[in-house]
């Protein structure tokens, strides 16, 4: 993670140091319009396999857990399995339907009182909100939930048909209506958003452009679009500090789009914005993400006091 300060001249210094012309001249000129179009060309073009490009398996996934491997409950109530369910809501921006998925914790119908905190997860394009049931999401959240390792939430899988995330269906249609339907504790601290691919440049989008609202941002083998750097840079800087999210990068070492990660990284870097970086062993696979659920799982849950789990 990265928490050092740095000053403008200790930035410029860097930026010297990476061979950032563009962007040092794009500092003499005024506007943003100005400042995107030169932030878009600062850093190298990484090496990038086709977006367009199917996933690529690397091995039979893991197995679910299994009886045997259920812990002793610490849950008051019987149920040892969380439930999955279809949902959609009319949206007010297209004038459609928006569908998406919803995991609710064991335990959830035993006590109308309990408010529980939400996570929000977008898919691969191309993909489904299913992408995540076959990474066995579910599975991973009853076990951590069952065993106390995380408290109960409640996991929201919006499912996106075409090339982009509209985050205008999100605020305004989706958000309310889950916050309407379901039981779930009020404030940015009780919410998360995050992602795989480019889904987890929706989720990162997300996260800095409405920071009042999400807490966290966890940004899985993030693939963006070729406009996404300058984006960044730009809706990093204008968050306060005061409201900037918990956020969490990670990329398999082998991971052709590890390069974009880095990049991100870097404009964090410059902005001194802290953030948390994991490159373990793995590629942009299903195989990889579902290796790691788990710890994705520990980490959006951190600080989600477990006193709000039914008792």
């Amino acid at each position: 993670m990265n928490t050092s300060d740095a000053s403008t001249s200790p930035r410029i210094k860097i930026f010297c140091a990476w061979g950032v012309s563009l962007l040092l001249a794009s500092c003499a000129i005024a506007g943003r319009s100005e400042k995107r179009a030169r932030m878009a060309t600062a850093f190298p073009s990484p090496t990038v396999t086709p977006l367009s490009a199917p996933l690529r398996p690397t091995g039979t996934l893991p197995p679910a857990l299994s009886a045997t491997e259920t812990p002793e409950s610490v849950l008051a109530c019987p149920d040892r399995k969380g439930v999955l369910r279809a949902e959609t809501v009319p949206s007010t921006v297209t004038g459609s339907s928006a569908e998406f998925y919803i995991y609710l914790p064991p335990c959830y119908d035993s006590d109308p009182q309990v408010r529980y905190p939400v996570l929000f997860l977008f898919h691969g394009l191309g993909r489904t909100p299913e992408q995540w049931h076959d990474l066995g999401l579910e599975a991973t959240a009853d076990h951590l939930i069952v065993s106390g390792r995380i408290a109960p939430l409640l996991i929201i899988l919006p499912n996106i048909p075409g090339e982009d995330s509209n985050d205008a269906v999100f605020l305004a249609d989706l958000l309310p209506a889950v916050e309407a339907r379901f039981r779930i504790l009020a404030g940015r601290d009780h919410r998360a958003v995050g992602g795989v691919s480019r889904g987890a440049e929706w989720a990162l989008r997300l996260a800095l452009r409405r920071a009042d609202l999400f807490g966290a941002a966890g940004v899985h083998s993030i693939s963006p679009s070729p406009k996404a750097l300058a984006d960044f840079y730009l809706w990093a800087e204008a968050v306060p500090e005061s409201v900037w999210p918990r956020v969490y990068f990670d990329a398999g070492y082998s991971d052709p789009q590890l390069p974009q990660m880095q990049a991100i990284v870097q404009v964090f870097d410059l902005l001194s914005r802290p953030y948390e970086k994991h490159v373990p062993p793995g590629d942009h696979s299903d195989n990889y993400w579902s290796g790691h659920i788990s710890d994705y799982l520990l980490w959006y849950a951190a600080g989600w006091l477990t006193k709000n789990a039914p008792a």
